[in-house]
């Protein structure tokens, strides 16, 4: 410590945030209020944020955020989205098993906890996919954005081609669904003021 330093500036050196402060300002979270909240009820002083206790199976979100993020309006389209989904990859020549076997794969595996999301053979062949779609159309980018690669020997579940289907499907709904989203939050909901 130079002679110019004082206990301050060391704290300031060595300071590590916690888990809870990088939970609450990852750029997802940012301004998310109901984040905020958590943050701020709890984890600013004991070092966690208030999460769901883990618990195979359907997670149950509180009544608080089921409304402020819209949930009602998800549950009322779901069936229309699937199947627009569905039809949209089936016609651009996805094996409708593979589909199935994706749909599933991210309906109970994804969902539930790291592990299964980050390990199992079933989201690793995802994975795969999205790896070799990635090489295929972005070489010289290819795996700049994945925080752990995915080992060449895991086989895809998709050709690059199906995962291509899948990728338009997918940015096809957001695209079509993001404004009736932001019109049924209406300018009640924070995050958007």
């Amino acid at each position: 410590m130079s002679g110019d330093e004082d206990d301050y500036d060391v704290f300031l050196q060595s300071w590590e945030p916690s888990e809870s402060l990088r939970h609450a300002t990852l750029p997802r979270n940012l301004n998310d209020p109901l984040i905020r909240d958590r943050f701020m009820n709890g984890g600013i002083y004991t070092g966690s944020v208030i999460r769901s206790e883990y618990a195979s199976g359907t997670k149950a979100m509180d009544v608080q955020e089921i409304v402020a993020r819209g949930h009602d309006f998800f549950r009322s389209k779901h069936k229309e989205w699937a199947a627009a989904f569905g039809d949209y990859v089936l016609g651009r020549g996805v094996p409708n098993e593979k589909l199935d076997a994706f749909v599933t794969r991210f309906s109970n595996l994804w969902v539930d906890g790291t592990a299964r999301r980050q390990a199992s053979s079933e989201m690793l062949a995802i994975k795969a996919s999205i790896r070799d779609f990635d090489l295929l159309c972005c070489p010289d980018t290819a795996g700049c954005f994945v925080e752990e690669t995915i080992n060449d020997c895991i086989q895809p579940l998709f050709t690059p081609k199906e995962m291509a289907a899948v990728f338009e499907a997918n940015n096809g709904l957001i695209d079509a669904l993001i404004p009736d989203y932001i019109d049924f939050l209406g300018a009640e909901a924070p995050w958007l003021s």
